[in-house]
């Protein structure tokens, strides 16, 4: 983002200016699956201060069938970035044929005050849940 598109988006959030700060934040929000590198995912827990930002990277297109290469990055789930990482958590059985995410601790997972299924698409997630500043910010919430 250049200086000036960065000091327009700050304006616009500082005056409330809904309008001149979806100018710029629009074209960042609405990406293709293929025009992204990876995630903007933040992850808290009420039990810790701080927090953990996976590397979840959209592995490239190397195949000639780019159909089906988009329809598995589409499919990718929630479950599946907390499987890969946080393993002390999460796991995966695959003994039915597909892919069943558990939780290994007893926590919801909240994103905006919602519980958060596991089968949620991450794609989906970042168009239509993410904050101001393009990141998905997720609670790991245990009581």
């Amino acid at each position: 983002m250049k200086k000036y598109e960065e000091e327009k988006l700050l304006d616009g959030v500082q005056k409330h200016n809904y309008e001149l700060f979806w100018e710029i934040n629009q074209p960042l929000c609405d990406k293709h699956i293929a025009d992204m590198k990876k995630y903007a995912i933040r992850i808290f827990s009420n039990m810790y201060t701080n927090f953990v930002q996976p590397g979840f990277e959209i592995p490239m297109d190397d195949t000639n069938n780019f159909d089906k290469w988009e329809q598995d990055n589409y499919d990718v789930t929630i479950g599946d970035l907390l499987v890969k990482g946080f393993p002390n958590l999460f796991s995966a059985d695959s003994s039915s044929g597909t892919a069943i995410v558990k939780q290994k601790k007893t926590f919801e997972i909240v994103c905006h005050g919602l519980k958060i299924d596991l089968k949620t698409p991450l794609y989906w997630l970042q168009l239509n849940m993410s904050y101001l500043d393009n990141f998905v910010y997720l609670s790991f919430h245990s009581s």
